[in-house]
Formats: C-alpha cells, sequence, structure tokens
C-alpha cells in the first residue's frame, strides 16, 4: 500500500527508491549502475535503462537522492548505448 504523502510518511515506491538511489551512487562502473554484464546487447541495455527511470525518475520518486542517481542512469545509458562510447569506455 502507498502512504499519504505530505504526513511525514514515506510510499514504498520513496522506500524502494532510498534503496536503489544508494546503490547507483555507490556504482562506480557504468554496467554495475545498470546492473548488466559487459557482454549485455543493445535491448538488454535499453530495458535496464528504462526500468531504473521509471523507479527512480523525479516526477514518480520524492527521494532527494534520486535526482542523482537518475543522472548517473543516464550517463550510463548515454555511453553503454553508443557504439563509439562504449568501445571507448
Amino acid at each position: 500500500h502507498r502512504l499519504i504523502r505530505g504526513f511525514g510518511a514515506t510510499s514504498e515506491i520513496d522506500n524502494e527508491a532510498i534503496k536503489e538511489s544508494a546503490r547507483v551512487l555507490k556504482c562506480v562502473c557504468h554496467y554495475s549502475v545498470l546492473e548488466l554484464g559487459r557482454d549485455a546487447n543493445e535491448q538488454a541495455i535499453k530495458a535496464a535503462y528504462l526500468a531504473k527511470t521509471k523507479q527512480l525518475h523525479p516526477d514518480v520518486c520524492n527521494v532527494e537522492s534520486a535526482v542523482e542517481a537518475f543522472r548517473k542512469v543516464a550517463e550510463a545509458y548515454s555511453i553503454l548505448s553508443t557504439p563509439t562510447k562504449r568501445n571507448e569506455y
């Protein structure tokens, strides 16, 4: 059940986002940000990116740390989804 926002309560969505944003912010590798292996194909990269952005998007998530985590996910996707950038990485 989701709890009502604005009354000192945190929703289940926000609790998961807190955990996920903490995990993402600790990552030093773009593959680990998206929870992928180095052999991931384009479809897997895109699917992982979409799942993470749905969870951490500022319009969905009411967690301050999720904003920076969202940016980190976007950066990881930008590099891993572009073949030349991925090869350089």
